[in-house]
Formats: C-alpha cells, sequence, structure tokens
C-alpha cells in the first residue's frame, strides 16, 4: 500500500504534467494528469477511512469471559459513536472525493457547458461539506462574524466583476457557488481556533487558496481564455486541498 505521505508527492507530478498539457494544447494529458493529481490529495486523506472509535459491548463483563470476548466478536456489541475528529476527518475526505470529481467533469467543461455545470454541482457540494467539517470545532464567534464580513464584501468584488460576462443561465448557479465559497472561507476561518500549532494556518491557507484558485476556473470560463488561468490557477488549487486533505493526519 502507497502511504498517505507520499500523496503530495503524486499530486506534484501530477500537477506538473498537467500543467505541460495545457499548455502544449494536449487533451489526452489532461485526461491523464489531472485524475492523477486529484488522485494525489485523496491518497493524502485516505488516514481519515482508518477506524476512529471501537465498538461498545452491551453484555456485563465477567472474569471468565473477558477472554472470550477478546478471542470473538461479541453479537450483542453495537460501533459506538463517531469521534467529533472522526467525523471532521470523513466530513474532509467526502469533500475532497467531490472536488475529485468536479476536476473530471470540468475536463470536457471547455467543449460543453452541461459539464461546467456539472462540476460547478460537485465542487459546491466540496465546499458544503468543508464548511461542515469547519464547524465540527469551536467557532469563534467574533472571529467568524468578522471573516463573514470581510468575505461578505469579497464575494461583492467577484461577483460585480464577473456579472457583465456570466451568461444568463449560468447567473444563479454562479451566485450560489459565490455566496458558498464565500460562506466556507468565513467558516475556515472562525473555526481555525479549534486548531492549535500548524493546522490553524493550514485550514485557513487551504481555504483561502481554494477561494483564489476559484477566481481562475472563473476567469477562464468568462472572461479571458488563458494559458496563465491555469498556470496560476492549478497550483493554487491542488496546494489549497493538499494543505485542506493534511488537516486529518495525526500531527
Amino acid at each position: 500500500m502507497i502511504p498517505y505521505k507520499a500523496g503530495p508527492l503524486v499530486t506534484a507530478a501530477g500537477l506538473a504534467g498537467l500543467l505541460y498539457s495545457e499548455w502544449a494544447g494536449s487533451y489526452p494529458g489532461v485526461w491523464i494528469f489531472k485524475p492523477l493529481a486529484s488522485a494525489g490529495f485523496l491518497l493524502t486523506a485516505s488516514p481519515a477511512l482508518a477506524p476512529s472509535s471501537k465498538p461498545h459491548s452491551h453484555t456485563p463483563s465477567s472474569p471468565s469471559s473477558s477472554k472470550k470476548s477478546s478471542e470473538s466478536k461479541n453479537p450483542f456489541s453495537t460501533p459506538a459513536a463517531p469521534s467529533p475528529r472522526g467525523v471532521f476527518n470523513r466530513s474532509v475526505f467526502g469533500s475532497l472525493v467531490f472536488c475529485a470529481l468536479g476536476d473530471v467533469l470540468l475536463i470536457p467543461s471547455r467543449h460543453s457547458n452541461a459539464f461546467f455545470k456539472a462540476g460547478l454541482v460537485a465542487f459546491l457540494l466540496g465546499h458544503i461539506g468543508f464548511g461542515a467539517s469547519f464547524i465540527q470545532g469551536d467557532l469563534d464567534p467574533k472571529t467568524t462574524l468578522l471573516a463573514g464580513a470581510g468575505q461578505t464584501i469579497f464575494a461583492g468584488i467577484v461577483w460585480r466583476w464577473l456579472s457583465p460576462s456570466i451568461p444568463d443561465d449560468d447567473r444563479f448557479p454562479v451566485a450560489l457557488y459565490t455566496v458558498v465559497l464565500a460562506a466556507m472561507g468565513a467558516l475556515a476561518i472562525g473555526g481555525a481556533s479549534s486548531w492549535k500549532g500548524k493546522k490553524k494556518w493550514t485550514q485557513i491557507a487551504g481555504a483561502l487558496l481554494f477561494e483564489l484558485s476559484d477566481l481562475c476556473v472563473a476567469r477562464q470560463q468568462f472572461v479571458v481564455d488563458s494559458y496563465w488561468n491555469p498556470a496560476i490557477g492549478l497550483p493554487l488549487y491542488y496546494l489549497s486541498t493538499t494543505l485542506l486533505a493534511t488537516l486529518v493526519w495525526p500531527w
């Protein structure tokens, strides 16, 4: 089994191939390297799938039965409720799965607006999942409100920038996505106080870099088709997802 700490290396290798494929205009190369880069951050987050709780037995224990219980499964045992950390880890992993799905759906979006919308929905669900993850800890009310105010201003600026270029059919989904994206950023900042040490800044950096990468996708889709959009946006995106994936690591 490939160790989860190799995940960032897999992502880096996939990203390098993806950037070259985008530069060379190699559509098959994008199909090869983009899923590889996304598989890397799923590998990075794979510790989230490890069991986080032990089963709870409903039968009384006794000296004579303790040995037997260690040798055979108790038919009356039921799984214990998952720990808050376990819920957080699985929520992060599920969100990254939606991101990986969105990555694949956006590949043919250059030829089909339907795939762009499907990818938008996948990333929307991913952002909702991240927001749900960030509220598993203790949200600092003052910090969350201040972050929410800042994110509201950010969302307004983004909408004013993009709005003239967005087709009528895409206006509502893009507006909804912008709101959810800003809410995720606010919750990431407000909930970061639950962590001690590096993970606090890892969570904030991961969420904010994700927002910046989405601006590059929006610019590519609605404003101007340029290699500089993926050249800047893809490294930001894969750095952000890798940072968020490491939140499930036991460090």
